[in-house]
């Protein structure tokens, strides 16, 4: 939302994302985060 405003945050969010996936896959749970789950859909379009 933030870079859709025009603000820099510095975040990059596929290393944020990829980082989510990873934690799941070692925690063995699903986290209520949902970003990193949307980053890959074609159907949402993510500014960047």
């Amino acid at each position: 939302m933030s870079g859709q405003m025009g603000i820099e945050t510095g975040v990059d969010i596929e290393k944020f994302a990829a980082i989510s996936q990873s934690l799941e896959e070692y925690f063995s749970k699903q986290f209520s985060g949902k970003m990193h789950r949307l980053i890959d859909r074609k159907d949402i379009q993510i500014v960047r």
